[in-house]
Formats: C-alpha cells, structure tokens, sequence
C-alpha cells in the first residue's frame, strides 16, 4: 500500500491536479478557476472598502478631536 500526499500553496491546484478534477468531473478545472477568481473579487472588493473605510477615519478623526478639545 502506497500513500502519497499532495500540496500546494494558493487558490488554484497546480496543471496536472486541475487535469485530474477535469477527468473526473467534466468542467470541474473551469469551476475551480471561477470560483478562484471569484473569490480575488470578493477579496478585492474587501480591502477596497478597509481602504476607503480607513481614510475616512482618518479624515473625519482630526474634527471631532477638535470639536471634544
């Protein structure tokens, strides 16, 4: 008996793994790259909204310090 184990590092498995889902399910290799780049949108649209949230903190702060002083 033979154990072999297979890792990989990010949201998308190396060619030869996305061939392999492929084979068993066709299509499987183009679900698995949508729901990658699905998921970088989402991440994306996460940190924008951090981002923007972030400068208008920054924004707004200095006033209402000045205000309660």
């Amino acid at each position: 008996m033979t154990a072999a184990a297979v890792h990989f590092s990010g949201p998308i498995p190396p060619p030869e793994l996305l061939i392999k889902y492929n084979d068993a399910l066709p299509g499987g290799a183009e679900r698995i790259m949508a729901m990658a780049e699905n998921q970088s949108q989402h991440r994306q649209q996460l940190e924008r909204l951090v981002i923007e949230a972030n400068c208008r903190v920054q924004k707004t702060a200095p006033i209402y310090g000045f205000v309660i002083a």
